[in-house]
């Protein structure tokens, strides 16, 4: 229908230096810039005409980056990669809304930059009886500035409001240990575990960009916290290479600080992008496949007729307390609880490939 078009461009540029020997090292340095337009409309009831409701006529962003990274030389039995790394984006948002016929009544531009200075290591070592560890860790100084956010009454130029954020800035840790074992050794079947540590800084969007959905107004919140994730998940794998595999995984993941868009209680149905307690996630994925070439006769060395089965169980809960209690216990809006999905695969290797798949999402709520 009409308003309903959007327009997106893009362009990508990286360098990357490769030294081999004893020491090897990389060394990355990036941008990407992006551009895109879009327009909404409002359908009226009858669906029998639409008008302009809002016009994003520019949002630019930038992202730049660069990385570092070493190897020295551990034996053949184990590998550590030591590096740093740096990250900075750059975007805002030019819209027009209000409109009285093709007409807008009010303009808004909002935006700012953030940065992330991080170091980290890693490392692996494999034994001779079928043993894999692994641990890593990163620590990240990150900064949000530069934080804007204005608008303006264009039928008589007044601006509105005009706000300037405060700058701010934090420390973040991250890190992940593993393991794996392989009973006496076999290449076929595989225990493992994990634990891990994770982070998200708040995106300039959720930030600083409020937006309206109907008779909703979700407010952007400047002073959002970093997401911060814990979880551990143990599994195991079984793979003949050939005809068949089946891996099994259970997992657990507390997400704090969870950002979310949260119903104020002032009885106004309006929303704002605020920090929930955390959200409790658990459950288990299994995945399988059989190549049915081995039954069927198709077995050339070439020909696969592959069937590949998963499922994923999500017992996911929102822990809220304070302004966001009302959100206790409930599910996050649109995550089911249960997916699925099989798949026909046939590859004939020299030219021809054909698959179909079946996919079931259970149910999901958006409110």
């Amino acid at each position: 229908f009409d308003f309903s078009d959007n327009q997106n461009s893009g362009v990508d540029a990286s360098l990357r230096f490769v030294g081999y020997g004893d020491w090897q090292w990389s060394a990355l340095g990036y941008v990407q810039m992006r551009e895109f337009s879009t327009r909404f409309g409002s359908v009226a009831d009858d669906r029998n005409s639409v008008r302009l409701v809002l016009d994003q006529f520019s949002v630019p962003s930038t992202g730049l980056g660069a990385r570092f990274e070493m190897r020295p030389p551990m034996g053949d039995n184990a590998e550590i990669r030591i590096g740093a790394d740096w990250r900075r984006t750059i975007g805002e948002t030019n819209e027009r809304f209000f409109f009285i016929g093709d007409t807008p009544q009010r303009s808004r531009n909002a935006g700012g930059r953030i940065d992330t200075l991080g170091a980290f290591a890693q490392g692996s070592w494999k034994s001779d009886g079928g043993v894999t560890l692994t641990a890593g860790g990163r620590l990240d100084r990150w900064f949000i500035a530069n934080g804007s956010r204005q608008r303006v009454n264009l039928a008589t130029g007044d601006v509105q409001s005009d706000d300037r954020f405060t700058d701010r800035s934090g420390w973040e840790g991250s890190g992940r240990v593993g393991a794996a074992w392989q009973p006496g050794g076999s290449d076929y079947f595989t225990v493992r575990a994990s634990g891990y540590l994770g982070w998200r800084l708040p995106t300039l969007n959720e930030l600083y960009r409020p937006f309206r959905v109907g008779t909703v107004t979700t407010s952007a919140n400047e002073l959002l916290s970093p997401e911060r994730l814990r979880g551990a998940e143990v599994g195991f794998d079984y793979d003949d290479e050939d005809v068949f595999s089946f891996s099994v995984t259970a997992f657990w993941n507390l997400l704090d600080n969870a950002i979310a868009n949260v119903t104020l209680l002032d009885g106004s149905g309006n929303r704002q992008r605020r920090n929930l307690d955390a959200i409790e996630s658990k459950g288990i994925e299994v995945d399988a496949s059989y190549d049915l070439a081995y039954d069927v006769g198709m077995n050339t060395g070439y020909e696969s007729l592959i069937l590949r089965a998963s499922y994923a169980y999500v017992d996911v809960r929102v822990k809220g307390e304070g302004d966001t209690l009302a959100l206790d216990g409930l599910r996050p809006a649109q995550v089911p609880q249960h997916f699925g999905s099989l798949s026909l695969d046939y590859d004939d290797r020299p030219g021809f490939k054909a698959g179909v798949s079946l996919r079931y999402i259970g149910r999901q709520f958006e409110d």
